[in-house]
C-alpha cells in the first residue's frame, strides 16, 4: 500500500481507513486539504469516475475534490500541496482536469516512483515559500527588478533572455527565502 510505503520512507500520512473520525466524515476531510502539507491523489479510473459523477450519490471522494478545488482556488492555483500520481501509463487520461496541469509521478516507473517519495517526506523548510509566507515588501521590489530585467532581455536573442530570466528567477526565489539544494 502506497501509505505504508510512505511511511516507511519517513513520512507521515494519514488516510481515512486509519481513523474514525468524531467530527465528522465531511469535516475531517476539510481539516486534511488544510492542514496537510500534502495531498496525494493515485488517480484511476474509478477515482476519476466518482470525482465527475453527474447524479448526487453521497460520495467522499466527490466532496474531497471540492475541498480540493477550493484550497487551490484559495491559493490562486498555486499548487506546493496536491500531488497526483498515476499506477499505470493508461491512467494519465484519469487526472481530474483540476490538477492535470501541475506535475504528477508515475509510481510503476522506480525513478519517478522516488522522486515522489523524496517530495512527500522531505521538510517544509526545502520548497519554496508559500504565498502567505513571502515578504510583501521584498516580493514589490523584486517585481520591479523583473519588469527591468524583462525588458533587458527582450533585446537579446532569445536563448540569452532564457538565461537572463533563469538567472533573475534564482535571485527572486533566493532573496524570498527559497535555498535550492546544489
Amino acid at each position: 500500500m502506497l501509505a505504508d510505503e510512505i511511511r516507511r520512507a519517513g513520512g507521515v500520512v494519514a488516510i481515512d481507513e486509519d481513523v474514525d473520525p468524531p467530527i465528522g466524515w465531511s469535516a475531517w476531510c476539510e481539516k486534511q486539504v488544510i492542514e496537510s502539507d500534502y495531498i496525494v491523489i493515485v488517480c484511476t479510473k474509478t477515482y476519476y469516475e466518482k470525482v465527475y459523477a453527474e447524479s448526487y450519490v453521497p460520495s467522499g471522494v466527490k466532496f474531497e475534490g471540492h475541498c480540493i478545488r477550493a484550497d487551490l482556488y484559495k491559493s490562486g492555483m498555486i499548487n506546493h500541496k496536491v500531488i497526483p500520481v498515476i499506477l499505470d501509463r493508461n491512467s494519465v487520461d484519469f487526472i481530474p482536469l483540476f490538477i492535470r496541469s501541475y506535475s504528477y509521478y508515475e509510481l510503476f516507473n522506480i525513478d519517478s516512483k522516488e522522486k515522489f517519495l523524496v517530495r512527500v517526506t522531505s521538510s517544509r523548510a526545502d520548497k519554496p515559500p508559500l504565498p502567505s509566507e513571502i515578504d510583501e515588501d521584498k516580493f514589490q521590489r523584486f517585481e520591479t527588478h523583473l519588469d527591468r530585467w524583462n525588458s533587458i532581455g527582450e533585446k537579446l536573442p532569445q536563448q540569452v533572455h532564457y538565461k537572463v530570466i533563469e538567472r533573475m528567477a534564482s535571485v527572486l526565489l533566493s532573496n524570498l527565502g527559497y535555498r535550492e539544494d546544489g
